[in-house]
Order: C-alpha cells, then sequence, then structure tokens
C-alpha cells in the first residue's frame, strides 16, 4: 500500500468525530511487511506468556487457536496484511479509547472505497499494550498507550456480502 493511499486513509481519520474535537489520537504506520510480521510474531509471543501470567484469560479470548495457527505455519494475527496503522494517545487522555475507534471505523469504510481490504487487530492492540518489547517495535512514545490497530491491503478475494447479523436489539420507549 503506497504512502499516499495510506496518508487518504489518515486523512479521513481525522475528521472523525472527536472529544471536544481536540484530535489528540496520533498514528503510527509500518509499512515495511517484514515489521509487520515481528509484529505478529511479538503478538503471539505475548500469549504464550499470558498462558503462564493469566491462564483465565488465554482461555476467555480462546488464545491457543491463534498460537495453534501459528505455530501451524499460518498467520492469524496479520493475515499476511502488509500495513499496520497504530493509533496511540497519552495515558490519562480520557477521550481517546472512542476517539480512536470512531477513526478507524472511518479509516475502514475510506479503505474499503480505495480498493483496499482492512481489519481491526485487537490482538496486536491488546498485546502492545501490554507488553514493552512490542510498544517499542510500534514506536509508542512514553506517557502513551496503544488504543486501536487497524491492518490494511490490498485483499486477495471479494466478498459480495457481509456476513450474517443477528437482528437489531433494541428496546423502543
Amino acid at each position: 500500500v503506497s504512502r499516499d493511499t495510506v496518508r487518504r486513509v489518515l486523512d479521513v481519520a481525522r475528521f472523525a468525530p472527536n472529544g471536544a474535537n481536540r484530535q489528540i489520537v496520533r498514528w503510527v504506520v509500518v509499512s515495511d511487511p517484514a515489521q509487520v510480521r515481528r509484529a505478529a510474531e511479538m503478538t503471539i509471543d505475548w500469549m504464550k506468556v499470558i498462558k503462564d501470567k493469566n491462564p483465565a484469560l488465554w482461555e476467555e479470548a480462546n488464545l491457543d487457536v491463534f498460537v495453534g495457527a501459528w505455530d501451524a505455519g499460518k498467520d492469524p494475527i496479520s493475515r499476511g496484511a502488509p500495513c499496520v496503522l497504530q493509533a496511540y494517545a497519552p495515558k490519562d487522555e480520557r477521550t481517546a479509547p472512542p476517539a480512536a475507534m470512531i477513526a478507524i471505523a472511518h479509516m475502514q469504510l475510506a479503505a474499503t472505497g480505495l480498493g483496499l481490504g482492512s481489519t481491526f487487530a485487537g490482538s496486536i492492540n491488546t498485546a502492545s499494550q501490554g507488553y514493552p518489547p512490542l510498544l517499542e517495535l510500534l514506536g509508542i512514545p512514553a506517557g502513551c498507550i496503544p488504543h486501536g490497530t487497524c491492518l490494511l491491503g490490498y485483499p486477495a478475494e471479494q466478498y459480495h456480502r457481509i456476513p450474517t447479523r443477528k437482528a437489531v436489539d433494541v428496546t423502543w420507549r
């Protein structure tokens, strides 16, 4: 994915609604496929640490599925995407988590319009919040924390419909 295309996607993100229009979310773009692969590998390393340190999280998040696939030669983390966009903000910024999520949602819509595939990479984001080597690889500055990770690339397959969804659960008053 060219830098120009990534900039176009990020340009949409800067127009996403955010708390008091303060625009506190910042971005790191990892566009070297080898570094993206390394981030995925470090995410798996974090998962292996979690198995011993927090068995309840290991079970709840079904991390064995990710580690098993990785050990079998598959990449369930970055899925071969060549580009990671990592949102981050200062640790004490209370509006950052929703602002990052809204920005990523806008980016994903823009990506589709540019012929890109995208996905939210919760595993990389969660790992980076608790695994200093991954924070360092991503280049998150001291005093800041990650708030969302998006993978970008050109899709290998075309989907002609979205996956089946449950009916909306709504209460009218």
